[in-house]
């Protein structure tokens, strides 16, 4: 065809080429290409060559060209894909690594193919990809770094994890030696010495200390050196009784922790373990206080002779019915212990140490881990404040225990009828906490109480 289409459309025509079909585009310069304005726009081949978007695909991929010239075969125009601005929906850049140039490629992306006037398409990032990628993508890996340094440095430079081991040994008594010298001593004392003042002096706890750490096997530590009884100044010398339960609140065992340790392990958190350390002294307390009342029954029924008089003594039936009543007491008391053991290093202790090994990878996670293996303890030992209706009659009974004690160690025959009258009450505050205890486990609180309802109530002893 001869035409000057053909020459905008192949400019690659030999200058030959191009001369004919320009002297016979001249001749055929009638030919018409437009349809009539009545039609609407037109559609020829020329409008869908410069205008891609405007016009339908099919007429684009269909045009023809006709010639008003005899024997012209009429031209077959092939379709020109258009070039179109994709729109950027892919920013999986923002998911990659950052690398040693992390703002290689960020100031601007540029588009191969796409031109304007001449001039390459260049789209700016945003201002927030480029501080997310220069600024807080690299900050956040050096923090990264520095916290996984410093909880190496703690754990295996500054021997954090033998801090929490000294702790669970010594205030929290899993050092059976340990616990045993202590307590018996200090009970011995308590029940014994009637001058509150030696009991509260320095010389004789740190005595008393330096005793129970010798018949432990890790009292030669370097953490046991860190121990110390300190007394809270919360009471008065003269309003203290043997026989109360909360005797020996005042005496705390403190543990010295020196920085940077002391981020993770802050007195704070000392006191919280000296409120499970008072307990346990009550509870095991009352274990001590009922062996020696076996002892004192035995020596009531003995019949002996003084100046002349011989003394009264418990008959067999009296003794049989002191000793089932004492054994009752006795089964309340190691429960409650056994309890609270297992809660404490069979239960928060072992979740403790599953989450320093596969949960704690930075010094935040450590402080938040340590401190929940303290409140779990608190919550399980029934030290909680949402426990206290409980604690309350736990106390109670504890109280009638130490109680029954006293009377028989200073004369079971006379004080038989009150030993029994304090076993009645035992009964009775027994029965309320089994009652309150099965409510709370039927409706899901503190689930941890069925271990305690099925160590109590075996057998459903106490239920019928």
């Amino acid at each position: 065809l001869d035409s000057t289409l053909k020459d905008v459309l192949y400019g690659q025509s030999n200058q030959s080429d191009q001369f004919q079909l320009s002297s016979h585009a001249h001749k055929h310069s009638a030919t018409s290409y437009t349809h009539s304005s009545s039609h609407g726009p037109s559609e020829s081949t020329i409008q869908c060559l410069l205008y891609p978007g405007k016009f339908s695909s099919d007429t684009f991929d269909t045009a023809m060209v006709s010639q008003s010239a005899p024997g012209d075969s009429p031209l077959k125009l092939e379709a020109i894909p258009a070039v179109f601005q994709q729109y950027r929906d892919d920013y999986s850049v923002l998911d990659e690594l950052p690398g040693t140039n992390t703002s290689s490629g960020l100031f601007y992306l540029h588009r191969e193919g796409v031109e304007y006037a001449g001039e390459t398409s260049i789209t700016f990032t945003p201002l927030g990809v480029l501080l997310e990628h220069c600024l807080v993508q690299p900050v956040l890996t050096q923090l990264r770094l520095i916290d996984k340094a410093l909880l190496e440095h703690l754990t295996r430079n500054c021997n954090l994890v033998k801090h929490f081991t000294a702790l669970k040994l010594f205030l929290l008594m899993e050092d059976g030696e340990f616990a045993h010298t202590l307590t018996s001593v200090l009970f011995e004392e308590l029940t014994n010495d009637k001058n509150w003042t030696r009991i509260c002096s320095a010389s004789f706890l740190n005595g008393l200390l330096s005793r129970a750490l010798d018949s432990s096997l890790q009292g030669s530590s370097p953490e046991a050196a860190r121990l110390s009884f300190v007394t809270n100044g919360r009471h008065q010398v003269g309003t203290l009784s043997a026989t109360s339960v909360n005797a020996m609140n005042f005496l705390e065992l403190n543990y010295k922790v020196d920085w940077p340790c002391n981020v993770v392990i802050h007195p704070g958190h000392i006191q919280k373990y000296n409120r499970v350390f008072n307990f346990l002294l009550q509870v095991r307390r009352a274990s001590w206080a009922l062996k020696n009342t076996a002892i004192y029954l035995k020596h009531s029924c003995i019949t002996y002779s003084g100046q002349g008089a011989e003394a009264k003594c418990l008959s067999e039936g009296q003794h049989r019915q002191l000793q089932l009543k004492r054994h009752e007491l006795q089964h309340f008391s190691s429960v409650m212990h056994s309890y609270i053991t297992n809660q404490l290093f069979n239960l928060s202790w072992q979740e403790f140490e599953h989450e320093l090994q596969h949960k704690v990878h930075g010094v935040d996670e450590l402080i938040h881990a340590h401190q929940s293996f303290i409140e779990r303890a608190i919550f399980r030992c029934l030290l909680s404040r949402k426990a206290q209706p409980v604690m309350k009659i736990i106390v109670g009974i504890l109280t009638n225990v130490l109680h029954f004690t006293d009377y028989a160690r200073l004369d079971a025959v006379a004080n038989y009828e009150k030993m029994c009258e304090i076993h009645a009450k035992f009964r009775e505050a027994l029965s309320l906490l089994l009652k309150v205890i099965t409510k709370l486990v039927a409706r899901g609180y503190q689930p941890h109480l069925d271990d305690y309802l099925l160590r109590l109530n075996f057998n459903g002893f106490y239920s019928h």
